[in-house]
């Protein structure tokens, strides 16, 4: 500061000091008058006013004839007292001397704005203590920090619903919270939503959903005005246009358009927000806001947060109707499936049941007096009605693979007698041919091991019928090893290759030879039967032994497949003896066997077999039969048809554990003769009370031998 200024300061000191104390009073508040806060003095005991400068008058509407009126009338509204939040004692102490100045925030009840207030007791000209109020308005900052706030209530709000919407699908359970959340957090007065429907015309209809309201607010969840309307019709034709554009509507009910003004006061709203509900590009309703107490200023954080909520509901929606498509899909597949099985077991019923007649007649056949010729010609019979029970065993075996319904049954087996088994069946079909057939296990693989034998044979089976049927002349040579598991060290990997010197496979027909129905030659140019799925079979019980397959081939060379599968070390039996093979029997005594078969063939071959062994065989034709004969005459044992008319095999088993065909007979063995051959149906059968099961075609000297098993009486056959 220069000389010159300085000098100007003292002497503006000098002449402040030489006023009076009224005249110091009146170039003060001259300058309070010009300040743009809000400044006002009162009387601490009395509360009357002595002073307001411009901007007070301003912001509370009076003029300077509220001078001398109480306080907490002009400057607050509906006030019949001193005000709760007086700071008079706040300034003074207990002496009535002032203290210092004491500052806070408000938000005044007569316009609603918020101000910083700095109150302090100072001496008045006639010596009094009053309380000076200079108010600085932060309304702007106020709101903007109240609405970062809200925005954060109804942020943790739309986090609360993320976590339970992603934790349950069904948004239904957790809507009412998630509105009620919403309400407290933005301090409304109602919140709700609305779902479109569509009228025959294609036009959005607005439905009343769900409602959440604050104490005391009538709610308007049955107002008929509201629900299943057009938009339109509801007074909100230009939401329709702001929601189709995916925009929010928000402002005071005064300035809204007359007709969706008139609509909303008749609903007690003030003010309002509304925001979109999209499931991704589709339009499903809206959610609202109302506020019925005051109008308010929906900032845009508000909005942007209002609109998140929004879209995480969208969101619950689509998984929603992601799961509920699931499931109907699922369903479908289910009942699909259930059709599917329902079909191939009548199938393989309806098939078996024919050629388990073509089978045992010719099998009846060969107990007469036959020419060689004649006996040449029923064996290529059997052996062609052979092929067709391998073609319906393929077809039934994918089927339960596809339905997941194929179990692997781990058993503890000998290798080296499976190999030789089957490579002693195979050598019988090679008699003749320039084929040979040879198999090897190398050295430190386990002897036994526990696995299921039943599905590694059957995959054997057709790998090795395969090189067979493909092979003219050279060899066939089966190879097995086993080494640790890389992903199990409990369990062993079991490898086996099958390779021929036949006629190969062309290099762009190895990547489909696991698909189902394929095969090498053309429908026209066929040298070789099969349906095509033997392949597909193996690959699909190799991945359930948790298994690879692989093949290479060169054309005229020959083929490889190697299969690998998942065993365990299996334990050798204590007393592990020979297996023999039964090639003939007698039974050393005959039986009465009542006979339940309704196909009038089967029934013929069946007993007239049992009757060349020597048994008395009675027949009928249902189970109700069945429980009369065994109330009536004396029966050794049943041997009895599933699928039957009046009473089926099922019904009538159960009737005769029950008693209902004599005490006596509770317990007679009873034979279960079926065409169903599904997975499951031998455990079903057996739980309903059958002893034994046969599923058809039937080899008669199997059905000998069980009868005989049933009663406890096999004899080996004379040496």
């Amino acid at each position: 500061m220069g000389r010159t200024a300085l000098m100007q300061h003292a002497n503006r000191l000098t002449a402040l000091e030489a006023c009076s104390p009224e005249e110091s009073f009146r170039q003060l508040f001259t300058v309070l008058d010009s300040l743009d806060a809000v400044v006002y003095v009162t009387d601490i005991l009395t509360h009357e006013i002595l002073f307001i400068n411009r901007k007070g008058m301003r912001d509370v509407g009076v003029d300077n004839t509220v001078l001398g009126r109480k306080c907490w009338k002009v400057m607050q509204q509906d006030q019949d007292g001193p005000c709760p939040f007086c700071t008079n004692d706040k300034i003074v102490d207990a002496q009535g001397d002032p203290t210092g100045v004491y500052t806070w925030e408000f938000q005044n009840t007569h316009n609603g704005r918020w101000y910083f207030l700095q109150d302090r007791a100072i001496r008045w000209t006639d010596g009094r203590v009053v309380r000076m109020e200079i108010a600085t308005d932060i309304t702007e900052r106020k709101l903007a920090e109240i609405a970062q706030l809200k925005r954060d209530a109804i942020l943790k709000a739309v986090s609360w619903a993320s976590e339970r919407f992603l934790a349950e699908g069904d948004w239904r359970n957790h809507l009412p919270d998630l509105l009620r959340l919403l309400g407290q957090a933005t301090n409304v007065s109602r919140v709700y939503v609305f779902r479109n429907s569509y009228a025959p015309d294609g036009s959005e209809r607005m439905n009343h959903l769900l409602e959440w309201t604050a104490p005391g607010v009538p709610s308007e969840i049955e107002n008929p005005g509201i629900t299943n309307v057009s938009y339109e019709e509801a007074g909100a034709g230009r939401w329709r246009t702001f929601f189709l554009n995916r925009q929010p509507v928000a402002g005071n009910v005064a300035e809204a358009p007359p007709e969706e003004r008139k609509a909303l006061e008749a609903q007690g709203i003030i003010s309002i927000a509304a925001v979109p509900i999209y499931t991704e590009e589709t339009w499903w309703g809206f959610m609202g806001f109302d506020e019925c107490r005051s109008e308010r200023r929906w900032t845009p954080a508000e909005l942007d947060a209002l609109q998140a909520a929004a879209g995480i509901l969208g969101a619950a929606l689509k998984r929603h109707s992601i799961e509920k498509d699931l499931r109907r899909l699922t369903s479908r597949a289910e009942e699909s499936s259930r059709a599917k099985s329902e079909f191939l077991a009548n199938m393989s019923h309806e098939i078996r049941t024919p050629l388990n007649g073509v089978l045992s007649m010719l099998q009846l056949l060969t107990c007469t007096p036959l020419t060689e010729e004649q006996l040449e010609y029923i064996q290529n019979a059997e052996t062609a009605g052979k092929s067709l029970l391998e073609i319906i065993n393929d077809i039934l075996d994918l089927s339960k693979i596809e339905a997941g319904r194929m179990e692997i049954e781990p058993y503890n087996f000998q290798l080296s007698r499976m190999l030789s088994s089957i490579a002693n069946i195979f050598n019988q079909q090679l008699q003749g041919k320039h084929i040979t057939l040879n198999w090897g296990i190398e050295f430190g693989t386990p002897e036994w091991l526990l696995g299921d034998a039943g599905r590694i044979r059957q995959i054997l089976f057709n790998l090795i019928g395969n090189a067979v049927k493909f092979t003219k002349k050279g060899s066939i040579e089966v190879e097995a090893f086993a080494q640790p598991c890389p992903e199990d060290d409990e369990s062993i990997q079991l490898n086996i290759t099958v390779t021929d010197t036949g006629i190969g496979i062309p290099k762009n027909k190895l990547d489909a030879i696991f698909e189902p129905f394929t095969q090498v030659e053309g429908v026209r140019t066929r040298r070789f039967g099969g349906t095509g799925l033997g392949l597909n079979i193996v690959k699909r019980l190799v991945e359930l032994m948790h298994g690879t397959v692989s093949i290479s081939s060169t054309v005229y060379k020959g083929t490889s497949v190697r299969f690998d599968v998942r065993v365990k070390q299996g334990i050798a039996p204590a007393q592990a003896g020979e297996a023999c093979i039964m090639p003939a029997f007698r039974v050393s005594k005959q039986y009465t066997i009542l006979l339940a078969e309704d196909n009038p063939i089967n029934r013929l071959a069946a007993s007239r077999f049992l009757e060349k062994a020597g048994h008395t065989i009675t027949c009928v034709n249902d189970g109700k039969m069945v429980l009369e004969e065994l109330k009536t005459n004396d029966y050794d044992c049943v041997v009895m048809d599933i699928q039957m008319p009046t009473m089926d095999g099922m019904e009538a088993v159960i009737a005769i554990r029950q008693g209902q065909a004599g005490e006596i007979n509770r317990e007679i063995p009873v034979v279960a003769l079926t065409a169903h051959a599904m997975r499951g149906d031998r455990e079903a059968i057996l739980r309903a009370g059958f002893t034994d099961y046969l599923a058809k075609p039937v080899d008669m000297d199997a059905l000998l031998i069980t009868i005989a098993n049933q009663m406890r009486c096999i004899q080996p056959p004379e040496q």
